[in-house]
């Protein structure tokens, strides 16, 4: 019976620990958005590792555009909501993806390569985007936004901000 009891909370705290299974090698952790607006020339072409809330998503012929409103990154990259948000990028997904479910509000987190810089607008207000194209995607689950909590259960208790 403990035998069992152990086996499940192993496989719960496990569950909850987990993070996306990225591809990491060459990204280079350092470059964030406003660098990439800062100085595109000397980050374009870089591995990126980025993640925030989806501000919008629209399919074009070829391909997905995804807005994202890029927050810093947690230990199992999830986005932290609750810090203070960096800045808007686009990333270029090749192919299909359902727009309903890359909905306003969603959390993702994705690889990329710094493809350069985009003009456009929020409201009236002009804005350069840093370009990112996709290489890998994780897109959280509606439940994993919600329950955004500052108490984390593993090997003991910790809690952060």
């Amino acid at each position: 019976m403990k035998t069992s009891l152990l086996i499940v909370f192993l496989c719960v705290l496990t569950a909850c620990a987990t993070a996306p299974k990225l591809n990491l090698q060459n990204i280079d952790k350092t470059v964030m958005p406003q660098n990439v607006v800062d100085d595109v020339e000397v980050h374009k072409s870089k591995k990126i590792l980025w993640g925030g809330a989806i501000v919008r998503s629209q399919n074009l012929s070829q391909n997905t555009l995804i807005e994202i409103l890029a927050y810093p990154l947690s230990s199992n990259l999830k986005p932290k909501i609750k810090a203070k948000p960096m800045r808007r990028f686009l990333a270029e997904f090749p192919g299909y993806l359902e727009t309903v479910d890359y909905s306003p509000g969603r959390l993702i987190t994705i690889t990329g390569t710094v493809n350069g810089l985009q003009s456009g607008s929020i409201g009236e207000a002009s804005y350069i985007y840093p370009f990112v194209k996709i290489d890998e995607k994780h897109l959280w689950s509606i439940e994993s936004a919600e329950s955004e909590s500052n108490v984390h259960f593993g090997f003991g208790i910790m809690i952060s901000n």
